[in-house]
């Protein structure tokens, strides 16, 4: 769909996830380094092992104990935590009564916004590895639609 045509209906719409397949720009995991940082690499290499999935928060909704206000708090994709605010808004307003503690925010879990992870080790592929020397490995975190989908000792091209 192009975007002009979303502009109206973006509040409809649903988290989407592309997936990539017959990605070209192939690297070794002996070849990444910090210029690969950030970017979309493809790694050829087998599942040696994988987690149990679980569920990550994509939006934290926090009620300041004090005063009852709530706000909610992104958290960004990937292996980062939430940054949640260590003194609540309403402090500095002029109705609140009763100044709000340092650190007063709980989260309210029922309220917020999950999706399923699964952490991956991809290890380099045998043909790949130089002579006497041991494979390398790398992890992977797999979230929505590719939790559960390969299993230990799949090979990835």
């Amino acid at each position: 769909l192009a975007v002009d045509r979303l502009h109206d209906r973006v509040d409809d719409l649903h988290a989407i996830q592309v997936v990539f397949k017959n990605y070209r720009r192939v690297r070794r995991i002996r070849d990444l380094g910090s210029d690969s940082v950030g970017k979309l690499v493809c790694i050829p290499g087998i599942v040696i092992s994988s987690n149990e999935t679980r569920c990550k928060a994509t939006t934290l909704v926090l009620q300041c104990s004090n005063c009852k206000h709530t706000i909610q708090i992104p958290v960004p994709p990937g292996i980062a935590g939430a940054h949640i605010p260590r003194v609540c808004p309403k402090q500095s307003d002029e109705n609140n009564q009763q100044k709000c503690p340092f650190d007063p925010f709980v989260i309210l879990p029922d309220q917020s916004q999950y999706i399923d992870t699964q952490k991956l080790k991809l290890q380099e592929a045998p043909e790949l590895v130089p002579t006497s020397e041991m494979p390398r490995h790398v992890g992977l975190v797999c979230e929505r639609q590719l939790v559960n989908q390969i299993k230990p000792g799949t090979r990835l091209h």
